[in-house]
């Protein structure tokens, strides 16, 4: 089929030449096929939005022409293409997914390529129906002319029937920042850069999210509406950048099964579960990760049950903590490698509601303590760990039926 389009493409550019622009007029206009940022063709059927109006040169409005072209859409969804350029929103803009296996796509050339820049507004809001439709957005950056105002992407499902059979969703290659900050940071951040709402099986893959250089902005925030009651479930972040915002990840209520792996942080906290969040969450899994927090880098203020955290490079700063936990409801830490600053904490247990948490085989360095077990603390293992410049390796606050072994130095 690539070797189709390729040809067509080929002939309809012949066609051109001799006498015929209409054929490769056609083609491109109407976006029937589009290449990425080294001509390779890779797409049938999107729509193009300059062929409804879209202009990209940072200063015309192209609310409008989002709304012609997914009202061009059929229901069952479809493609739409940006190519590169800086299109300008003044306004937020939204689809919804109507029929049962719909899906929508919404694709550019390449992240600062395509710049999607919401002046003064919330960015793109998609709605589910059903737990079988899916959303891809990709190769593109989302960007805000405001300061912590509004959010980028929201992705939320409007069914409040619990979980059946799912599709999956996708934000692959998208960079969400301020409209201003081009490495050297800026005042502009986004105060949520993508929101996942209710919503299962949304895998976020090469994303990068930037604050504004102060530690300001969420990048992911993971939440369910518990109505039924129901959990959103199995999201998933690899091979992304998460820089100078005030949380990396948030994880919030009703949510079950995130996983984050190989990927960067450079936070106020990495990642963050509030406390007082309702529901039954679980299953939250670190691998990986270089997570690096100026306050505590790890952050767990209510009871997630079955965490693992296993071969992360974690970095605290004075007085806070690499990994800590009011609450926890049994997991591991696990081959890690945590150090900081000479007052600071590896991981910091006050609570682990009895379900056990075993922490062995981590490296901890330059800490004031590697492993810290509050009075309020039970079922807590720490077993073969290693210490280098570490002042007091395992401080046991005389919880309930801990278990604190050997280590090295």
């Amino acid at each position: 089929m690539r070797k189709l389009y390729q040809l067509l493409f080929t002939i309809t550019a012949l066609l051109a030449e001799v006498g015929f622009p209409q054929g490769a007029a056609a083609l491109t206009a109407a976006g029937t096929v589009y290449s990425d940022p080294s001509g390779n063709l890779i797409g049938s059927g999107c729509l193009n939005i300059v062929s409804f109006g879209g202009v990209g040169n940072g200063t015309t409005n192209n609310s409008a022409a989002w709304a012609a072209a997914k009202a061009a859409l059929p229901s069952g969804g479809g493609c739409i293409f940006f190519p590169t350029g800086k299109f300008l929103f003044s306004s937020s803009i939204n689809y919804s997914l109507s029929s049962s296996t719909a899906s929508l796509r919404v694709v550019g050339n390449g992240e600062n390529a395509t710049i999607l820049y919401f002046s003064g507004t919330d960015g793109l809001s998609v709605t589910y129906n059903n737990y079988m439709q899916s959303v891809h957005i990709e190769d593109l950056s989302i960007t805000t002319g405001t300061a912590g105002l509004h959010n980028g992407l929201t992705l939320a499902q409007g069914n409040s029937t619990c979980l059946g059979t799912f599709a999956q969703s996708s934000i692959v290659n998208v960079l969400f920042r301020g409209d201003d900050n081009l490495g050297g940071g800026g005042p502009f951040y986004w105060n949520v850069a993508y929101i996942v709402y209710n919503l299962s099986a949304v895998n976020v893959i090469s994303a990068v999210v930037y604050g504004d250089g102060a530690d300001h902005g969420i990048g992911g925030y993971y939440y369910g509406s518990g109505v039924g009651p129901c959990f959103a479930i199995y999201g998933n972040v690899t091979s992304s950048i998460f820089n100078n915002l005030s949380v990396g990840i948030l994880y919030g209520q009703y949510f079950q099964g995130l996983t984050v792996s190989q990927t960067n942080f450079q936070d106020a906290f990495a990642i963050s579960a509030n406390p007082g969040e309702g529901g039954f969450l679980a299953q939250m899994n670190l691998i990986g990760n270089q997570l690096s927090g100026d306050l505590n880098a790890v952050d767990i203020e209510t009871a997630i049950d079955h965490i693992e955290i296993i071969g992360n490079v974690i970095l605290t700063t004075a007085g806070n903590s690499g990994i800590f936990m009011t609450q926890n409801g049994g997991g591991g830490i696990v081959s890690n490698i945590i150090y900081g600053a000479a007052n600071s904490f590896g991981v910091y247990v006050q609570n682990s509601n009895g379900n056990g948490l075993t922490i062995t085989s981590n490296q901890f360095q330059t800490l004031r303590y590697g492993v810290y077990l509050d009075t309020t603390t039970s079922k807590v293992n720490v077993q073969s760990n290693s210490y280098v410049g570490v002042t007091t390796q395992v401080l046991n606050n005389a919880g309930t039926a801990n278990t604190v072994g050997g280590g090295s130095k």
